[in-house]
């Protein structure tokens, strides 16, 4: 038994013969190895110029602002809510929301594209609350879902894995999303824009404030009239 584990790993570091000096973890090519150097900071030989990031060589950095990094005007606008996109194809998928609507709620008469959409409507709007919200067993707030009650108990726990990584800002957050939305505060680069002036925000909902209170635009409206 011990010879044929050990043949096993023999047949494993052929496989894998491209290994890294400081963890435990091997590759099959040496492209993959340099990519994996990036995630040591011992090997960030070179920074990103717009952010805090390091990279093992230029490949892994190109390919890091090709992703991140991309320039405004080579993603495409929804008119209808302003979203940006990588391309053509994903663009046209996403603007299957706003149009050609069928299943309408009984409810409220709110129209969906499709019967999962409006099915998960009328679950988590129209159905008695008290059979979804779960309550949180320190604080007793309600929460709805479990996944929402998990994120909710990160906060009682003071786990807050994830860290901003702008310099001078030690701020940590519960999950990604919550550190996501505080790292636009520094980018300005905001999700949700005006339609009128150079205001944005990180909130959907203040964005239809906004431009109702400021500007006297109902832009839901909008999109149930096209």
């Amino acid at each position: 038994m011990a010879e044929h584990l050990c043949l096993k790993g023999v047949v494993r570091e052929r496989k894998h013969p491209f290994k890294c000096n400081l963890c435990d973890k091997a590759y099959v090519t040496k492209t993959d190895l340099e990519h994996h150097y990036s995630a040591h900071p011992e090997y960030h030989n070179v920074k990103c110029d717009q952010c805090p990031r390091g990279f093992y060589n230029d490949r892994e950095l190109n390919l890091h602002k090709k992703h991140m990094h991309k320039p405004k005007d080579a993603y495409v606008e929804c008119k209808i809510c302003n979203k940006l996109f990588k391309n053509q194809r994903n663009l046209k998928h996403h603007q299957q929301l706003h149009m050609d609507r069928e299943y309408c709620c009984e409810h409220c008469g709110k129209t969906f594209k499709t019967l999962h959409l409006l099915q998960s409507h009328v679950q988590f709007i129209h159905s008695n609350p008290n059979d979804l919200l779960i309550a949180c067993t320190i604080c007793g707030k309600k929460i709805k879902g479990k996944t929402s009650l998990k994120h909710h108990m990160k906060i009682h726990n003071n786990d807050r894995p994830f860290k901003c990584s702008f310099p001078s800002c030690d701020k940590t957050f519960s999950t990604r999303g919550d550190l996501n939305k505080h790292v636009q505060s520094h980018t300005k680069d905001y999700k949700y824009k005006c339609k009128f002036c150079d205001y944005g925000t990180i909130s959907r909902k203040t964005i239809l404030q906004h431009e109702q209170r400021d500007h006297n635009h109902n832009r839901l409206a909008e999109v149930n009239d096209s």
